[in-house]
């Protein structure tokens, strides 16, 4: 791997919400709630296993317990940044938490 850093955990950075809030069973009819984020915002994710990752790929299991794939291009200033499943899109990158920390600290020293 050369001197690139391991991924453990990412923060996510923005939620995805997929289909309603709810489900209608379809013997009885009655409305069932759901949970249907599959990424939320503010959460760290753990960084799994999965045997199609590659140098440039880590997975995360999201909250419905289904794996995702993601590519490692796309840093804050790439020209691929908006493709759909970036890593600095959905994810903060090392910079960005660096810069979030120094932040925090100077907020924090403030008060």
């Amino acid at each position: 791997m050369g001197n690139k850093k391991v991924l453990t955990k990412v923060l996510c950075k923005r939620s995805l919400v997929i289909g309603d809030t709810f489900y209608i069973d379809e013997m009885t009819g009655q409305k069932t709630w759901r949970d249907n984020r599959m990424l939320v915002s503010g959460d760290w994710y753990k960084v799994i296993y999965n045997k199609h990752d590659t140098e440039d790929t880590f997975t995360i299991e999201d909250n419905q317990g289904k794996p995702h794939l993601f590519y490692m291009y796309g840093d804050e200033n790439d020209n691929n940044y908006n493709l759909p499943r970036t890593y600095s899109k959905w994810f903060y990158t090392p910079n960005e938490l660096e810069k979030k920390s120094i932040r925090e600290i100077k907020k924090a020293v403030k008060c």
